[in-house]
């Protein structure tokens, strides 16, 4: 390697990604041909799907083009489909030494990837203050009357470090396969950005850098699962057939319909939301996170790592109050 090679790398700031790092975080869950993934035959993951095979087989062929759309067939199909989600390691401001994986949808996660790759978003996972900048994310009712939302880093750059001991231990999000079946993702360490967001409200997050941030190796500072939903195990394996036309009971032959195929049921996380703007405006002095159990520490050792957290009960005046409003919202 030449000397203004060498020169070049020692002087790069290994916290700013580049285009390379956007594309290589798409490529990982892009396949040639079908574009619909799932659990089992996810890159990582490999094997078949029989609910796959049969949605490109037996009805996209059949009703095929826009014209279809409406069909009941393909509205069955719009929902049995694998569906695509990013996960990807955030701290929010109300308490920036707890690491939370942040599930964003395939959208919201497609937003952050191409304005890294196209818009010059090379700075949003710097974790140092006045270099790195904070997320934005705004839910909106869409044209179609569904949710969407909308992420882009603010235009100032973030006037807080976030704390070595939290970007230093991110996991590695090349295994959240694994950590999805393993069951090790809990109203703790996870939120899915819309539990979180009520319709016209906007959320700050500041995203951590990946894992390794040297060498060549791709880096994974978001991964993507495809998932199905609304259908069993046995119906992606083949052992239960298929048929568009038959109403789906929630209890079939294969077995207990799950949220997703050998993934973890996350239900107790979906109905956690925001106080109110009548809570907010009423209680002035409340800290924003205030009720929130994904930001409450009771101090209490953690039972996977030991490690105990007393920010919440040494600093906060509110910590008792919090805690019955946590423990009336489960």
């Amino acid at each position: 390697m030449s000397k203004d090679k060498k020169s070049k790398n020692k002087e790069r700031d290994i916290f700013m990604m580049s285009e390379e790092d956007a594309k290589n975080a798409r490529n990982e869950v892009s396949i040639s041909g079908s574009g619909l993934l799932c659990p089992k035959t996810n890159k990582r993951i490999g094997g078949e799907c029989k609910v796959c095979d049969y949605i490109q087989t037996e009805i996209y062929p059949k009703w095929p083009g826009k014209e279809n759309q409406d069909h009941p067939a393909r509205k069955w199909a719009g929902k049995k489909k694998a569906k695509l989600n990013w996960f990807t390691c955030a701290v929010f401001p109300e308490n920036p030494n707890k690491l939370i994986l942040l599930e964003l949808g395939s959208k919201a996660g497609n937003q952050i990837i191409d304005g890294m790759e196209k818009q010059g978003w090379k700075d949003i996972l710097h974790p140092h203050k006045n270099i790195g900048r904070m997320m934005k994310c705004t839910k909106k009712k869409g044209d179609s009357g569904y949710p969407e939302y909308t992420v882009s880093p603010d235009l100032e750059k973030a006037d807080w470090d976030v704390p070595e001991s939290v970007w230093k231990n991110v996991p590695d999000l090349r295994g959240i396969i694994s950590i999805i079946q393993n069951g090790e993702l809990d109203k703790y360490n996870h939120q899915k950005i819309s539990s979180l967001l009520k319709m016209d409200e906007t959320i700050s997050f500041r995203l951590l850098p990946p894992k390794e941030l040297t060498g060549d190796d791709r880096k994974f500072w978001i991964s993507g699962v495809y998932r199905h939903w609304g259908v069993t195990k046995d119906q992606i394996e083949g052992n239960v057939p298929l048929n568009w036309r038959e109403v789906e009971k929630e209890d079939t032959e294969g077995g207990q319909m799950p949220d997703a195929p050998d993934t973890f049921n996350s239900s107790d996380n979906l109905d956690m939301e925001l106080p109110s703007k009548s809570e907010r405006t009423e209680k002035k002095k409340r800290p924003s996170c205030f009720g929130k159990i994904q930001f409450f520490d009771d101090g209490e050792p953690d039972p996977k790592t030991g490690d105990v957290d007393r920010s919440c009960i040494d600093e906060c005046e509110f910590f008792k109050e919090c805690g019955k409003a946590v423990a009336k919202s489960q």
